[in-house]
This record gives C-alpha cells, sequence and structure tokens, in this order.
C-alpha cells in the first residue's frame, strides 16, 4: 500500500492489480464526495453499501453530495457485523465504497 499526504489529507493507494484504487482520507470528505468522484470516474452511478451504526451519521450528508454533483446513488444499509472481521479495523472508523455502477446491479 502507498501512501501520500497533502497537509490535512492522505490518498492511500491499495495495490490490487486490475482492481487496485485510491482511498482519499481527510476533513470534509463525506461533503465533498460528490466532486472528487466526478473528478477521477466517468461514471455518474454509485452504490453505497454502509451499515445501521455509520448510516445515521453520514448517509444522508453523503447522498446530497452525490446528487449535487449529478450522481445517481442508491444505498444499501445492513446490520452490524456482530464481530469485526479480520479485514476490518478494529478501532471505530467510518469505511465508504464507492464504485460506480454502469449498468443495473447484479449482485
Amino acid at each position: 500500500m502507498n501512501i501520500a499526504s497533502r497537509s490535512d489529507e492522505r490518498l492511500v493507494h491499495v495495490p490490487l492489480g486490475e482492481r487496485a484504487y485510491d482511498i482519499l482520507i481527510g476533513p470534509g470528505m463525506i461533503g465533498r464526495a460528490g466532486g472528487e468522484i466526478t473528478s477521477r470516474l466517468k461514471g455518474r452511478r454509485a452504490a453505497i453499501v454502509t451499515d445501521e451504526n455509520v448510516a445515521p451519521l453520514y448517509l444522508e450528508a453523503l447522498m446530497d453530495s452525490l446528487q449535487t454533483d449529478g450522481i445517481e446513488a442508491v444505498s444499501l444499509t445492513l446490520r452490524p457485523a456482530r464481530r469485526p472481521r479480520a479485514s476490518i479495523i478494529s478501532r471505530p472508523s467510518a469505511t465508504w465504497c464507492f464504485r460506480p455502477v454502469s449498468s443495473a446491479m447484479t449482485r
């Protein structure tokens, strides 16, 4: 994993070959999410997957940001996991996964 830093923002690159992606971390990112996504991706559709703990805190603001920047988004709110999985950081964190949806979701 490569980490680049700009003042109070960090860009973390996750190298997974063809599935590689970047994570931008910093203050105010939820409100800027739509603009950040449209500057990087061609698609204008997104699926947001969250859980019942995180959704009340951030989902409305995220959906507003996406809509403001012309991104059609749907959300799926899941029940929280009963126990943390090995791949999830144990300290409190909010993780959002953005993936352009080029056609109707099939999974």
